[in-house]
């Protein structure tokens, strides 16, 4: 009896072959059959997305705020009375304002009279106030003016024997001292006006004065007026009414 002997060869090649000889009888050929082994393909690792890093940036600069407006020191003034004989008494007050939050700096106020008026007294709420005879000028040194504040500055005078009618004088005054800017500063106030008139006449009986007589033709006219207005209102109502 012929017994049959199985064969199995495996042959491992370079490439990673396995040659498999299939089972045959005795002498008979094998038959080598290449039987690929496996690969294993290596994945492919993800690579890492790099994360944008923030940087701080610097804050935006902040807004500078606007430098306030600084104005001048501003200067007004008025006589009283407007109508004035020889030995009246005429009053001039001068008003220096400072129109800003912030303090400003002393302010020189001279105010020269005219040769009609002779100077009595005079007085200032700020500083210190002087009289030169022979310049016939009031001069007032203010203290540094705070924020917002009101130097009040009066001048009283006396009509002399020059004031005469129809003659009428215009007085000024000036300040002076350091703008807001840092430069040289020179206002000046409005014109105070005074018209001379003749003085009264005392009450002889033969008539008013000058002053009376102002106010007579003041009076008249007024009654014109109101004369002229009654008249015109009851002329309307005719018309309304016709």
């Amino acid at each position: 009896m012929r017994k049959i002997i199985l064969l199995s060869l495996c042959v491992l090649l370079s490439a990673g072959l396995c040659l498999t000889a299939a089972p045959a009888r005795a002498g008979e050929l094998l038959a080598v059959t290449e039987t690929p082994t496996p690969t294993f393909t290596p994945t492919s690792t993800a690579t890492p997305t790099p994360t944008a890093t923030l940087v701080p940036t610097s804050a935006p600069p902040a807004d500078t705020p606007a430098a306030p407006v600084v104005l001048d020191p501003a200067i007004t003034k008025r006589g009283d009375p407007a109508f004035a004989a020889v030995g009246d008494r005429v009053t001039f007050t001068i008003t220096v304002v400072n129109p800003n939050d912030v303090p400003l700096p002393a302010v020189t106020v001279a105010d020269p009279l005219p040769a009609q008026l002779d100077f009595l007294d005079g007085t200032t709420t700020s500083g210190s106030l002087a009289y030169d005879a022979a310049t016939r000028a009031v001069v007032v040194v203010t203290a540094p003016l705070a924020a917002r504040q009101e130097v009040v500055i009066v001048i009283r005078t006396r009509v002399n024997t020059l004031g005469q009618p129809p003659d009428t004088t215009t007085n000024i005054a000036t300040l002076s001292g350091t703008s807001a800017a840092g430069l040289g500063l020179t206002v000046q106030s409005d014109a105070a006006l005074v018209q001379f008139v003749p003085a009264s006449l005392p009450d002889t009986g033969y008539g008013p004065g000058p002053r009376e007589r102002a106010l007579l033709a003041g009076a008249a006219g007024l009654a014109v007026a109101a004369v002229l207005g009654l008249s015109l209102g009851w002329v309307w109502r005719r018309r309304r009414h016709g």
